[in-house]
């Protein structure tokens, strides 16, 4: 997947054959669309998008490019909000974590539901915690942290799957 297109500035995502053929663009290009990640499956992708208020949301859409669906739609209550980005799959495919300043007024990690019916806290500190990774087993979520000053590290912390 190809998410940035150097010449015209634009973002835009592509599918490339690994077997060799024409790569095939999924979609219109989209408004600050970024990080998409690849099911375990291989069937959808989740990426982030900005909406039209200038807030980054969470989506998921097949591998052809159709089947939109819009996971997260969090306002963000301060000028500085980024919002929801950098999406990652739990390795049995049923659930996203994804970082999100919309309810903070830093970077945490949440988790959602695939149908977006439930959305739970995984971090809650003063330091911003990002770019979540997922170990093999799913059983715990890496993350680089600020906690305690300026330096990101390496944090983990098990998954507590209900």
């Amino acid at each position: 997947l190809n998410d940035y297109d150097g010449v015209r500035g634009v973002r835009e995502l592509w599918r490339v054959p690994t077997e060799g053929g024409d790569p095939q663009k999924l979609g219109l290009e989209m408004n600050a669309l970024g990080q998409p990640r690849l099911h375990p499956d291989g069937k959808r992708i989740a990426f982030s998008q900005l909406d039209f208020n200038g807030v980054k949301q969470i989506w998921v859409m097949d591998t052809s490019g159709g089947n939109r669906v819009q996971i997260t739609n969090e306002a963000c209550p301060r000028h500085s909000c980024i919002g929801n980005q950098m999406p990652v799959w739990h390795p049995q495919g049923q659930r996203l974590v994804f970082v999100s300043d919309t309810k903070s007024e830093n970077h945490d990690i949440w988790m959602v539901e695939l149908d977006g019916a439930r959305m739970v806290q995984l971090t809650n500190y003063l330091g911003s915690d990002t770019t979540p990774e997922f170990t093999p087993d799913g059983r715990y979520i890496l993350f680089a942290s600020q906690r305690g000053g300026d330096t990101f590290h390496i944090w983990m912390g098990e998954f507590a799957a209900n």
